[in-house]
């Protein structure tokens, strides 16, 4: 099935000294193929090649349920 999961993202800032040390987190959407779920996180895949076994993937993608603000199937997976 394909996905858009948005979730957060770590930020970080510059290095050195700072004045002020208000960071949040930024909010990211990811699309691509949901190859594996757990209890703890999600797999994304952006490209799967499959036309000659084994299949072959690209931009694969490991979130944190943890990160996960919301979820939205595209396409379901072919029955």
């Amino acid at each position: 099935m394909i996905e858009a999961i948005t979730w957060l993202d770590i930020a970080s800032g510059d290095t050195g000294w700072q004045d002020n040390c208000n960071l949040a987190p930024q909010e990211v959407e990811s699309v691509g193929h949901m190859e594996l779920e757990t209890d703890t996180y999600v797999v994304l895949v952006q490209s799967i090649y499959t036309d000659d076994p084994p299949s072959y993937y690209d931009n694969i993608m490991s979130i944190p349920k943890g990160c996960i603000v919301s979820r939205k199937v595209l396409k379901d997976a072919p029955d």
